[in-house]
């Protein structure tokens, strides 16, 4: 949506960073600057942005055998059935797999948390029906289950941020400082982690009991992980501040 900014009389687009629109010489945007003849302020989605941050985990050998288990047994209704039978005769009652969206970064932690719970039964089930004999290895692998309990726990503070983030009524500032704090608190979290506190990684600290963290490995990703988001949204804090002076100013007067 295009808009004019009241503070300094320019016109101001948000986007969602598909190509079509951030194209540098026939995106949407540059296309509009030529239109205009002027330069136009840029603003990406701010959920967007920290569904990229996340992907600077880079644990895609995690999802890659998360995802191939979880559509192997939803694939099929028969598997589908078998396992909910299965569940039921071992008398656990988690339902079932959820299926996972690449999209929607919040599918992601539901699934993640969901398959934690039923890795066990599903390493089970899958040696039953003998399929995925590769995959099944890595559910009974110790660095691989370690990465994956600290994929679950470290999506499980996105996906809180995320939530925080969605909402019609929410405001730019309340936004950027969501933003801000969940930055910090991902120093706080590179602290702990390497002082082997994993208070706030409670499936990471389950891991913990079993056998011996390379912690050092986990804090590093958090530190990707925070600068990420410092490249990413760093320059909110300055349209964070104009705003929230633009917004006094209305209060005063």
């Amino acid at each position: 949506m295009l808009k004019e900014t009241i503070l300094t009389g320019q016109y101001s687009i948000c986007t969602d960073g598909a190509p079509a629109f951030t194209g540098k010489n026939v995106g949407c945007i540059a296309l509009l600057e030529k239109f205009l003849e002027r330069t136009v302020l840029k603003y990406h989605c701010i959920i967007h942005l920290e569904a990229l941050c996340g992907k600077t985990l880079e644990l895609r050998s995690v999802m890659e055998v998360v995802v191939k288990c979880v559509n192997k047994i939803r694939a099929k209704s028969l598997n589908r059935r078998e396992f909910r039978q299965f569940l039921e005769d071992i008398g656990q009652h988690y339902g079932e797999l959820l299926l996972h969206c690449e999209v929607r970064w919040l599918s992601k932690g539901m699934v993640l948390s969901r398959f934690w719970s039923l890795k066990d039964s599903v390493h089970q089930f899958l040696t039953e029906i003998n399929e995925l004999s590769e995959e099944r290895k890595y559910l009974l692998d110790d660095e691989w289950l370690n990465d994956l309990a600290f994929l679950v726990d470290i999506t499980s503070h996105l996906n809180d941020l995320n939530v925080k983030l969605q909402g019609s009524s929410k405001l730019f500032t309340n936004m950027c400082n969501d933003v801000n704090s969940f930055e910090k608190k991902l120093g706080l979290f590179v602290g702990q982690i390497a002082q082997k506190k994993l208070d706030n990684f409670p499936h990471l600290k389950q891991r913990q009991v079993l056998n011996v963290l390379d912690t050092d490995r986990y804090a590093r990703k958090i530190e990707v992980l925070q600068e990420a988001f410092r490249s990413r949204f760093g320059g909110l804090e300055c349209e964070r501040r104009s705003v929230l002076l633009f917004y006094q100013s209305i209060c005063i007067s």
